[in-house]
């Protein structure tokens, strides 16, 4: 099936994306009322949520946003017919685990429930729910009947962006750090800065400077890979941001090199805008 699907998305991601486009249009046309809840989280699931806006809205689905915040006004609106489109993200994890709590209650109230790509090491089981992965790997194995496509910030497609110089830090401060290195002075962790609620142009706009990205924030690294600055990213304590680079990142049209740990890379890191 053809979709309006976003001009500037890569070819290599396309067919995922128009496998997830189909299966959301066929699941749309059995259910009067589709609704979109995101992920609540950081400024990282604020990308997400973007891109999914945008996905939606290219596909002319007929939608309304919740937000988990307002449970008095978005629960009573689902019920019988209806289709729950729950927002990809990490939070199916020993780490975060919410998200399987705000589907279960979902199902309560939703005939329908789909979870967009996300990375699993648990789910809900429910007939009333179908699972999307954002890896080819672990998630796979932790939930085998999820079916696969990229994390939904990969359709952002090719941002335009200014070639920059220097080197910008983005590592984490939070319990997904990948290790006990002091970041440098320099360090800035975006992603904290802001909720998924916010607007993301200023996320972009922090990125947009510098010509090369030393991140262990999975976002950082996809938002900067896709406005074409050269990335590297380090893995942190939980294994989501290796799965993704390998399943949507390596071979593929991008500068992103992949670290265990940082190698000297922090020891070499100096800004200059």
């Amino acid at each position: 099936m053809i979709h309006n699907l976003n001009s500037r998305l890569r070819l290599e991601h396309r067919d995922a994306f128009d496998d997830l486009a189909s299966a959301l249009t066929g699941a749309a046309a059995r259910h009067r009322n589709v609704y979109y809840l995101a992920n609540p989280g950081n400024w990282g699931d604020g990308v997400i949520r973007h891109a999914t806006l945008l996905f939606l809205r290219d596909l002319g689905i007929p939608f309304k946003e919740l937000n988990i915040k307002r449970k008095l006004e978005w629960l009573p609106l689902l019920g019988r017919d209806n289709l729950l489109i729950y927002g990809g993200g990490g939070a199916w994890c020993r780490a975060w685990p919410f998200a399987s709590d705000i589907v279960k209650k979902a199902c309560l109230f939703s005939s329908e429930v789909v979870v967009l790509p996300s990375s699993y090491e648990f789910f809900l089981e429910s007939d009333k729910v179908e699972y999307w992965r954002r890896d080819r790997f672990q998630s796979t194995k932790y939930n085998p009947s999820s079916r696969f496509c990229h994390d939904m910030a990969f359709y952002l497609g090719d941002l335009p962006s200014r070639p920059g110089c220097g080197t910008g830090v983005f590592l984490r401060t939070d319990r997904e750090s990948g290790g006990d290195w002091d970041p440098p002075a320099n360090n800035r962790d975006l992603s904290k800065e802001a909720d998924s609620d916010s607007d993301v142009d200023a996320f972009f706009a922090a990125l947009e400077p510098f010509e090369r990205i030393i991140t262990d924030r999975l976002h950082v690294s996809i938002v900067a890979s896709l406005m074409g600055k050269r990335v590297d990213l380090i893995a942190g304590s939980y294994w989501k941001s290796k799965a993704i680079y390998e399943s949507s990142m390596l071979g593929i049209k991008s500068r992103v090199s992949f670290h265990e740990e940082p190698s000297g890379l922090l020891a070499t890191a100096t800004v200059s805008v």
